[in-house]
C-alpha cells in the first residue's frame, strides 16, 4: 500500500506477504540496526548508556531493560541516561524515552540526561524533550 510519494508506508507485518504493514509516519524501520543498553550501578546512582538506533524496531529493548533492572531501581536514587552514543532516534524513540523517564520518576528516581551534539540530541531538542524534562 503506497500512501506516500516518498516511501512505502503500511500497517501490520503479515508473514504470508513478507511485508511490514506498519504505519510509521514517514520513518522506515531499521531492522538491520539495533539498540544497545548498558547499565551499571554504583553508590546509589545508575548509569545507563543508550547506543545505536532508537526507533520503531528497537523500542522493545527499553521494555526488556526495565524488566531486567526493575529490582535495581529500588536501590538507586539517581539515574543518568547517556544518549551521546545514540546514532538515530525518531518520534517513536522520543515517545519511548519519555515513557522511560516518566516510569523512572514514578519510581522516585531523579533522572538526568547526558547530552552531546549528535543527531539524536537535535531531534530531542526540536521535539521539546529537554524543556519537558526540566518542567517535570
Amino acid at each position: 500500500m503506497n500512501l506516500s510519494t516518498k516511501q512505502e508506508m503500511c500497517f501490520f507485518y503479515h508473514p504470508s506477504s513478507g511485508k511490514d504493514l506498519f504505519i510509521n509516519m514517514g520513518h522506515t524501520r531499521l531492522y538491520g540496526k539495533s539498540l544497545n543498553i548498558e547499565a551499571s550501578s554504583q553508590f546509589g546512582t545508575m548509569k545507563v548508556v543508550l547506543a545505536g538506533h532508537l526507533g520503531t524496531s528497537t523500542i522493545e529493548k527499553m521494555d526488556e531493560f526495565l524488566l531486567k533492572y526493575k529490582s535495581h531501581f529500588k536501590n538507586c536514587k539517581d539515574i543518568s541516561i547517556d544518549i551521546s552514543k545514540l546514532d538515530f532516534i525518531n518520534q517513536f524513540g522520543v515517545a519511548a524515552l519519555v515513557d522511560l523517564v516518566c516510569l523512572l520518576k514514578h519510581e522516585g528516581l531523579e533522572v538526568s540526561i547526558r547530552r552531546s551534539e549528535n543527531k539524536a540530541d537535535q531531534v530531542l531538542r526540536k521535539a521539546g524533550f529537554y524543556e519537558w524534562l526540566q518542567e517535570n
